[in-house]
């Protein structure tokens, strides 16, 4: 329970995650709120890099829109008071998907008829099999995603789909796997495109196909009109500074103690200190752990992480689409994540158009872009246009992007749970999510969802 007297928060990291916890804290609590971030600015992984070709051309690290969550008081804080002039508003983000070597122009999600004839008919039987068997055990749980995978898709589908696909996303085999690992990568059922699959899945549970209904209004999407990813944390960083809340950056912590008095004393690297009622901490729970003397630097997690290489490249000309997103599942060929700016609707162009193309790496150290085997797929896939000329590339790399929801990671995180009953309550880590979440659309809603819970409970409703 808090006193009387201003409480002093301190907000640690300056993503997305830590922006809203700031943003909320300062306007809902008589609070004097610190955003602290080992960087030199805010955004974490949502920044961009201009191009050396045009001032007015900017590179974001991957994908980077920003979505309409519903939730009024979030979307205002998020998009809320920036012009028209510098965020374009379109409804929907056109997607297409790319495997077994054919281009779906229509959905991002995977169309599984592009198999090989033999191949598709077996996995439907396969399917078909798979799903009546379902039916007569019930439910089951297993102990990787291979058995699921097999129980619910049964064995084509499993090998010539899903293990290829996963193996190039996540760097893992099915069994080394955890089970719904699938869904980081949209590989629900709902999300194989094909007539076939449903009218067989329909008719062995003994379904009707229901009408469509739209139950809820399609969200917004917004992106910069210039500038990139970094000009709306721009203007996200002056509603910080608005707001109140101190920024501090280049800010290491070395360690963090609970004092006899409920408050929490943090050190940083350069000796200095400090003292707060309240930390919100939105980096990896285990340096949280590590930083409360709760880990022991012995204590080393075992799973992998994944590195994300990125390319950007700046065209002389625009492919003959309106695709701005493409999901390459197909192994052939090296992206998994395309992004062309040139679609997004109402973005100035002046004759150039900049993509950028994400590509895996399971070692760290591995930085080198393949430029050649770049440009030749992006071609192949259909992303641009064969007689595209190259005016600039430039290439950035992320270490240990994200985890792989191994089994491995799994273990990790149930002994993160078990060491987390020792954090004390004035801390709270709120934007945690599930590990199949790789795209990270539910950090926003979730932190505002419980950063207020966290704040209910230490504030008393006050």
């Amino acid at each position: 329970m808090i006193s009387s007297k201003r409480n002093k928060v301190a907000v640690v990291g300056g993503g997305t995650a830590g922006i809203v916890s700031s943003l909320l804290f300062a306007k809902r609590a008589d609070c004097e709120v610190h955003l602290i971030e080992r960087d030199d600015c805010l955004g974490g992984l949502c920044r961009s890099m201009p191009s050396n070709f045009s001032e007015d051309l900017h590179f974001d690290s991957g994908s980077r829109f920003i979505v309409s969550s519903g939730v009024e008081e979030l979307d205002e804080m998020l998009t809320g008071g920036i012009c028209s002039e510098s965020l374009l508003t379109f409804d929907k983000i056109n997607s297409a998907s790319y495997f077994a070597g054919k281009l779906n122009p229509e959905s991002s999600l995977l169309d599984v008829s592009s198999l090989p004839k033999e191949t598709y008919e077996n996995g439907l039987r396969d399917f078909e099999s798979a799903v009546r068997n379902q039916s007569n055990r019930g439910s089951e749980t297993f102990d990787n995603l291979e058995l699921q995978l097999r129980n619910e898709f049964g064995d084509t589908f499993t090998e010539k789909v899903f293990a290829p696909i996963i193996r190039k996303f996540q760097r893992h085999e099915l069994h080394e796997l955890s089970p719904d690992a699938h869904e980081m990568n949209g590989l629900r059922f709902a999300d194989l495109q094909s007539r076939e699959l449903f009218e067989k899945l329909l008719r062995n549970k003994g379904l009707e196909s229901p009408p469509r209904k739209k139950t809820h209004k399609a969200p917004s999407i917004f992106y910069p009109s210039r500038g990139g990813a970094s000009q709306w944390i721009g203007k996200l960083q002056k509603k910080l500074e608005l707001a109140g809340v101190k920024l501090r950056f280049g800010a290491n912590l070395s360690s963090m103690a609970p004092l006899q008095d409920g408050s929490l004393e943090m050190t940083f690297s350069d000796e200095a200190t400090d003292f707060f009622d309240q930390v919100i901490w939105t980096g990896p729970k285990a340096l949280l752990l590590r930083l409360l003397g709760l880990l022991t630097p012995g204590q080393k997690p075992s799973f992998a992480m994944a590195s994300v290489k990125i390319a950007h490249l700046l065209l002389d000309r625009p492919a003959n689409h309106k695709i701005i997103n493409f999901l390459a599942h197909d192994p052939e060929v090296l992206p998994w994540r395309i992004t062309c700016y040139g679609s997004i609707p109402g973005l100035r162009k002046d004759g150039l158009w900049p993509v950028t193309a994400e590509i895996l790496s399971d070692t760290p150290s591995d930085h080198e872009i393949p430029w050649a085997k770049i440009f030749e797929d992006l071609k192949v896939i259909g992303v641009i246009d064969p007689d595209s000329k190259i005016l600039e590339s430039r290439s950035q790399f992320i270490p240990n992007a994200f985890s792989p929801p191994s089994l491995l990671l799994r273990n990790w995180q149930l002994k993160e749970d078990e060491l987390s009953k020792s954090i004390p309550e004035n801390i709270s880590v709120p934007n945690q999510i599930a590990a199949t979440d790789c795209f990270r659309a539910q950090v926003a809603p979730t932190t505002y969802r419980n950063t207020l819970e966290f704040m209910e409970r230490v504030t008393d409703g006050r």
